[in-house]
């Protein structure tokens, strides 16, 4: 199932949902023990986001506290967007191109020119999930929209429509731009939809086409939170639609509603679903004055700490490299700096090879007890980047054994584990995920076209290892 929430929510629930309340409202009733003296920064950017001003550019100390502490999201103030770098460098590889009064966590401030920010998921093409951002690209303000800047574009109205999800004013009808040109309108519950395609003509017209019409729109933005399309007046809410785990894929999840709150202040008010709210959390969306303050502080906190990357200590290869190893497995980009690194072996030895810059990190597998032959094996690389501890991850079957193996410090490999190897042949296969805190190996037999899993077994990992086993029969 897609979705985390599944409770049913009353009448008098959505009349809640349909009218709204301020987070000044919920200042003054009993929820206003959420807020604690060191947690306000959220509120204190809604009510100063009409002083927003402009003119100047801000450098990265701008965004750093009194007391060391820095806002826990910025804004792209550049209306042409904001490139996400692999370094704090102009010239590095660009990760992610962010757009027009678009939220970012931030992470760290690199330098008095550059802010480490977490790549937003909907913006992850290749799995890496941090990177750097020009400090003047940025601002502690979102713009409110009641003016459009100077050199307004078609690209800037597609960004600000497909940023939220918009319910028509005093009705419980939803619609929703999506960034692969299609659009959904539906009423509460996701009844009556209307599906079809959309796209930006003018940098103050769309158009939408259903299987049964294509209309030209006129659109006026009223402000960061409301809309004028066509006839119809549109504001930005979430609703119980909002609850689902493909949002995390999307601008939705980064969104600010009319009343200021957040996805997880949103969830916070109509959910206890811990699970949805630990996967916006990880996602970098802002708590606001939820109760989730606590924990997002301390799982960025504890993401900071261990989140170094283990990655390959690389030396000059020999011209004649391509004569001594043999191939094995290509890569996904070790080092994340835009090209792929193969596998390769040599008479036992095994290497990482940047063949276009002529580098290789020989890999020492000496910690690592029963290495399997490179005669007969089969070979696979992974890199994922989502893991607490993101390092290569090797995986080498042979008629004997298949283990999974883990880059470790200065080019030492070290085993994760070593299971018996799947008949294949016999219709079953082994298939292996990563997830931040672990790793799963998912055993299933396929027969008359249904799939049945055997076993999951997972690896957690710690702040040193993968530590912890589990085998789960299904």
């Amino acid at each position: 199932m897609k979705r985390f929430v599944r409770a049913y929510m009353g009448a008098a629930f959505l009349v809640f949902i349909g009218i709204g309340c301020s987070k000044n409202t919920v200042l003054e009733s009993e929820k206003s023990d959420w807020i604690s003296i060191n947690s306000d920064s959220a509120l204190v950017q809604m009510q100063q986001t009409e002083q927003f001003k402009a003119e100047g550019e801000e450098a990265a100390n701008d965004f750093v506290r009194d007391d060391g502490t820095f806002f826990d999201t910025l804004f792209v103030s550049n209306l042409s967007g904001a490139t996400i770098t692999l370094e704090p460098s102009p010239e590095s590889f660009a990760l992610a191109k962010v757009p027009f009064n678009s939220p970012l966590k931030v992470l760290e401030i690199a330098n008095s020119e550059w802010v480490k920010v977490y790549v937003p998921r909907y913006l992850r093409a290749d799995g890496k999930d941090e990177g750097f951002v020009k400090a003047a690209f940025l601002s502690h303000l979102q713009n409110p929209l009641k003016e459009l800047p100077d050199g307004w574009r078609a690209a800037n109205l597609r960004a600000f429509l497909q940023s939220c999800q918009w319910k028509k004013r005093d009705e419980l009808s939803f619609l929703v731009f999506s960034p692969d040109g299609t659009f959904v309108r539906h009423t509460a519950g996701g009844e009556n939809r209307t599906e079809g395609n959309w796209r930006t003509v003018a940098k103050d017209k769309i158009e939408m086409k259903t299987e049964a019409e294509t209309k030209t729109l006129a659109v006026t933005i009223i402000g960061i939170s409301d809309v004028r399309i066509g006839e119809e007046v549109f504001e930005s809410k979430f609703s119980l639609e909002s609850l689902e785990s493909d949002i995390l894929d999307t601008p939705l999840a980064y969104a600010t509603d009319k009343n200021g709150y957040t996805l997880l202040e949103y969830v916070s008010l109509v959910s206890d679903d811990t699970h949805f709210a630990s996967a916006l959390i990880s996602a970098g969306v802002n708590p606001g004055i939820s109760p989730y303050r606590e924990r997002y502080d301390e799982f960025w906190s504890e993401k900071q700490d261990f989140s170094s990357e283990i990655l390959p200590e690389w030396s000059d290869l020999p011209d004649l490299w391509a004569h001594d190893f043999r191939y094995l497995f290509a890569s996904a980009d070790i080092d994340a700096d835009g090209t792929s690194e193969g596998l390769y072996e040599h008479n036992g030895t095994f290497a990482l090879i940047k063949s276009a810059e002529q580098k290789a990190a020989i890999l020492d597998f000496s910690e690592s007890a029963d290495i399997p032959s490179a005669e007969n094996a089969v070979f696979e690389l992974f890199m994922p980047y989502n893991l607490v501890h993101r390092t290569a991850i090797f995986r080498i079957t042979t008629a004997e054994s298949d283990s999974l193996f883990a880059l470790s410090e200065k080019n030492t490999v070290q085993k994760i584990c070593s299971l018996p190897p799947v008949k294949q042949d016999s219709g079953e296969a082994r298939k292996i995920f990563f997830s931040e805190n672990g790793i799963f190996v998912i055993d299933f037999s396929t027969t008359y076209g249904c799939i049945s899993s055997d076993s999951v077994r997972i690896f957690t990992q710690d702040k040193t290892d993968f530590a912890r086993f589990s085998d789960i029969s299904q």
